[in-house]
């Protein structure tokens, strides 16, 4: 009988250990992911609270029926609205700002990945439109955390930026400071934060309902 359970424990361990090295970049890539997250939020917190701004993070957003968007974070400065989507790929990151495509490498292997300014844009598109909020006002920005680097990319233009977790606090206040114009009222802030915090709410019941209507 001993014998036997030893023998289960056995094979347990060994298909655990099968599964992890199969799936070990995808295990990995979720930890770090994770874990970075909820260090980033603390620390934007943080940042927002210094400087007086406001913020809101994961987001989920009605786009239409039974279609969603999750918005990472997004921190509303006195001058503009920051769309922050935060990636947490190991290895260094190769492309441009127009490119369809960008490479990940870990030195070994490298694979493409579609532009994530694109699919950041789409969400800044629909933040402008339930905000009300002009264009110019919304920010694209794609942070890449401390797992990954950025190699041979364009970091900014005038409302889309692609940067590393260590420049990110320093490309908002500058972008703060520095812009004569493009400033928001206090009140019309609070009031775009409020909208987009009640419309999120407003999506999750939707969510729900609509996932109990189709029988997920």
């Amino acid at each position: 009988m001993i014998g036997d359970y030893i023998f289960v424990g056995v094979i347990v361990v060994l298909a655990s250990l099968t599964i992890i090295y199969l799936f070990y970049d995808n295990i990995s890539i979720y930890w770090v992911g994770l874990l970075k997250n909820r260090r980033i939020t603390t620390k934007f917190k943080k940042f927002v609270r210094d400087n007086d701004f406001l913020y809101l993070n994961n987001l989920t957003l009605r786009v239409s029926e039974g279609n969603y968007i999750n918005v990472d974070h997004i921190i509303f400065g006195d001058k503009y609205i920051y769309v922050i989507g935060a990636k947490f790929w190991l290895g260094y990151v190769v492309g441009k700002i127009i490119d369809e495509k960008w490479i990940l490498s870990d030195g070994k292997l490298s694979q493409y990945l579609d532009n994530p300014l694109k699919t950041n844009d789409f969400k800044c598109q629909v933040i402008g439109r339930i905000a009300n909020a002009r264009k110019e006002d919304v920010i694209n920005i794609i942070l890449i955390a401390k797992s990954a680097s950025i190699h041979q990319m364009d970091e900014s233009l005038r409302n889309f930026a692609v940067l590393e977790e260590k420049n990110i606090e320093a490309y908002i206040l500058d972008k703060e400071r520095n812009s004569p114009v493009n400033v928001l009222e206090e009140k019309e802030i609070e009031s775009i934060a409020a909208r987009l915090y009640h419309y999120h709410l407003d999506s999750l019941r939707d969510k729900k309902k609509y996932h109990i209507k189709v029988g997920r």
